[in-house]
């Protein structure tokens, strides 16, 4: 008599061979990249593209002698003026793009679209998302972010106000305006988030943010800053020296409000910020 080589004929039914290739599948996803688990090599990929952003923002201000929210656009409110990305972009070898801006124009006027459309993967969007659409990413958005100090509206404070951070929508600053006591070290310059992002031409929320001291907890899925992917629990950033940090969310309210002013008074100790 020939072989049965039914599966049942062994002691496994179909329904239990369903199952172990289920099990099977389910210990793979913990081994494979997914939109919830983080790769290492997106540590140092993060931390090497929010770094050459801070630097680009460096270049900018030895080269140009400012720091500023917004495009030098005057005759626009802020979030019609294209964004302080537009201006860096010599700095980051992307004078193809920075040639076809029309500084007369508003970010979202029809004859800027052959540059605003252009996708920025580098240093603006986070490598991990990138990733996760397999190469196929095609949004201009940024999910860096100029740090404007505390509150809401801080990007059109003063440049003396205790809350303004370094990046002002009416004002030019400079890195070194952020005073001694505050550090160069201690303030922050750039910040990632993946809450509410835009266009990374736009002046405006896209592009620049202040810290909302109600909203808390302040960094993770869902919050002001990071979220990436929900088991984050970090945050990479540069400070105004250009050096970069992981921020991690548990961190104490009060000093990483400190972290958002460049004259506010507050000292700081390296120590504190981890």
């Amino acid at each position: 008599m020939a072989e049965n080589t039914d599966v049942k004929s062994h002691g496994l039914g179909w329904k239990s061979a369903l199952a172990i290739l289920g099990i099977i599948l389910l210990l793979g996803s913990f081994f494979l990249p997914s939109f919830h688990q983080e790769v290492p090599y997106f540590t140092g990929t993060r931390r090497d593209w929010t770094r050459n952003a801070g630097i680009a923002v460096l270049q900018h201000d030895l080269a140009k002698g400012y720091i500023q929210a917004t495009a030098l656009q005057p005759q626009f409110e802020p979030n019609e003026r294209l964004s302080w990305i537009a201006e860096l972009l010599p700095f980051i070898e992307r004078n193809d793009i920075f040639v076809n801006l029309d500084f007369e124009k508003k970010w979202n006027d029809p004859k800027q679209s052959i540059a605003t459309e252009k996708v920025l993967i580098y240093p603006f969007v986070d490598p991990y998302i990138k990733y996760n659409t397999y190469g196929e990413f095609n949004e201009p958005i940024t999910h860096l972010i100029g740090v404007s100090g505390v509150g809401r509206d801080a990007a059109s404070l003063n440049p003396s106000d205790p809350d303004a951070g370094i990046f002002l929508y009416n004002h030019k600053t400079t890195l070194d305006s952020v005073s001694k006591q505050d550090g160069l070290s201690t303030t922050i310059l750039i910040a990632p988030t993946f809450t509410d992002v835009g266009p990374w031409a736009a002046g405006g929320k896209p592009t620049v943010r202040g810290l909302e001291i109600e909203k808390q907890p302040y960094i993770g899925y869902g919050n002001q800053f990071g979220g990436f992917h929900k088991q984050g629990n970090y945050i990479i950033v540069c400070f105004a020296d250009q050096h970069t940090k992981r921020i991690p969310k548990d961190i104490d309210p009060k000093v990483f409000r400190a972290m958002f002013t460049k004259n506010g008074g507050e000292e700081l100790d390296e120590d504190e910020i981890r």
